[in-house]
Order: structure tokens, then C-alpha cells, then sequence
């Protein structure tokens, strides 16, 4: 334990800033809302009728703020370069993203009631009293998710750590759709604005 305290304060300079992520989930909070009076945009395709929700999945996709966390702290102690690239990244990108949330809000649709039993159903039940149905594109989720893709493809960490990381980020990816939190195009918007704010930063 003391190696690992160790550890922590040595690099506390790079570590403090992953408080940058409450900070902006917070920002993304208070924006969860309708603004200016506006109907919210609907862009529903029709493959999205055809995507069953899921409730189990659920579970995977609570694990995208402790993963974003680990991938952050791992990369702060390990390749401080990439590390302050992705928070760059993180930062202009959460930016660009709430001005899409301000201007050209939008809406998810929520066709299933999510009725019946089940510690699943419960919890995406309570996931959606929390989560109001605005702000679907970019998703956020998608968003943060391909950044730390980018930074563990660059960050040039354990293997087996980045596959798994890699992989597991795809699956909450997926999830966004299969818990009905977003639909399709909120996908290529989060990965696209990923991409813009990744190659932006120098």
C-alpha cells in the first residue's frame, strides 16, 4: 500500500486533473434540459425500432465512468504525454459537444415503458428518472469512450490491458442503443466528434 500511496503522490500533478471528469459531468447535468424554448430534434432512424432494449445491459453501460477513471489515472502515471493529449482532447471536445446540447438539442425517444420485474429493468428505470432524454447526439458516452480508445492505441501500455480496455469500451459503445439511451446516429456523432477533437490537439 505504501508503494501505491507512493506512487499517487509522485504523480499528483497529472493525477488532479482527472477531476476535469466530475467537472464536466456535472456541466452535462445542468444542460440535461430543454433550452430557449424549443422543440428538441428527433432523429430516429428506422433501424432503431428494430433494436430490442435490452435491460442487462444496463450493467455495462454504468461501467463507463469508473473505466474512463482508470484509463485516465493508468495513463497519467504511466505516458504523461498522452495523458495531457487526452485531457486536451476530453476537454475541447465535452466543449464542442455542450454547444451542440445548447443549439441543436435533441431528443431520444422512449417507446418502451420498461414494465416487469427484474434488478435490470429496475435499475434502467432509475437510470431514466435521472437521465432526461435530451442531448442523444454526439452521445456523450460514445464520445468519451473513443477518446480513451485513441489514448490507449497511443498510449502504448500493456497489451493485454489496452485489448481489454478497447474491447470493453466497444461494448458500452453498444450498449448506448441496446438500453435505449440513444439511437444509431448518436454513434458515428459521438465517434466523429472524438476524431475532430483528437486530431485537433497538438
Amino acid at each position: 500500500m505504501t508503494e501505491y500511496m507512493k506512487l499517487f503522490w509522485m504523480n499528483i500533478s497529472e493525477i488532479r486533473w482527472i477531476l476535469i471528469l466530475p467537472f464536466f459531468a456535472v456541466i452535462y447535468g445542468l444542460l440535461n434540459r430543454t433550452w430557449f424554448n424549443k422543440k428538441p430534434y428527433i432523429w430516429e432512424l428506422p433501424i432503431d425500432r428494430k433494436i430490442p432494449v435490452i435491460p442487462w445491459t444496463v450493467y455495462i453501460y454504468h461501467t463507463w465512468f469508473p473505466l474512463m477513471i482508470v484509463v485516465f489515472y493508468i495513463m497519467a502515471i504511466f505516458n504523461k504525454p498522452v495523458f495531457y493529449h487526452l485531457v486536451r482532447a476530453y476537454s475541447l471536445g465535452s466543449v464542442l459537444c455542450f454547444l451542440v446540447f445548447l443549439f441543436f438539442q435533441n431528443e431520444v425517444p422512449r417507446h418502451d415503458r420498461l414494465e416487469g420485474p427484474g434488478f435490470a429493468r429496475s435499475l434502467l428505470r432509475s437510470t431514466r428518472l435521472v437521465d432526461n432524454p435530451y442531448n442523444g447526439f454526439p452521445s456523450i458516452h460514445v464520445f468519451t469512450s473513443s477518446v480513451c480508445v485513441a489514448g490507449l492505441i497511443a498510449g502504448g501500455l500493456n497489451p493485454i490491458f489496452t485489448a481489454v480496455s478497447v474491447l470493453w469500451f466497444i461494448l458500452i459503445i453498444i450498449t448506448t442503443v441496446t438500453t435505449k439511451q440513444h439511437v444509431v446516429i448518436d454513434i458515428p456523432g459521438g465517434i466523429l466528434f472524438a476524431a475532430i477533437s483528437w486530431f485537433l490537439i497538438k
